[in-house]
């Protein structure tokens, strides 16, 4: 089974872009609105370790790998289900997109046969939270411009 995917434009230049998603992998609170908490516990050259408090209980630890100018990985090392999630910055016909990708564990690819209601809610998952990052890097960084004025 291949990623679940989902693409939409971006009102922002690609730098623009990647300083917002620099800064969505240290502090995800204001992106994800289940996510409720995120400690940074280490930062690498290429990236870093985070732990995220998903709905206020459910802890996960991600390896984030920065691959700018255009990719970032979040390497799921806790949830059983999830092994990949990317963003990607990418050029469509009206300009800058970014695309949301969830590459599920052979596990979650197993779950998602058996359970078709699981395949859909994860497609369902990655429409809604690339809407939400969109939609958040747009306002943060049209606030940010207007503070640098």
């Amino acid at each position: 089974m291949g990623p679940i995917t989902s693409t939409l434009p971006v009102r922002l230049s690609r730098r623009l872009l990647w300083t917002g998603l620099e800064r969505k992998a240290a502090d995800p609170v204001p992106f994800l609105p289940a996510v409720t908490g995120c400690t940074v516990l280490e930062r690498y050259p290429d990236g870093l370790l985070r732990e995220i408090v998903v709905r206020g209980e459910q802890r996960q630890r991600e390896r984030v790998t920065f691959a700018p100018p255009d990719r970032m990985d979040f390497a799921q090392l806790t949830e059983p289900l999830w092994q990949t999630i990317s963003n990607i910055i990418g050029d469509g016909p009206g300009g800058t997109t970014l695309t949301l990708s969830l590459q599920l564990s052979p596990a979650g690819e197993e779950k998602a046969r058996l359970e078709p209601q699981y395949l859909a809610a994860m497609r369902d998952f990655v429409e809604s939270t690339l809407v939400a990052v969109v939609e958040t890097l747009h306002r943060t960084s049209t606030e940010q411009a207007g503070r640098a004025r």
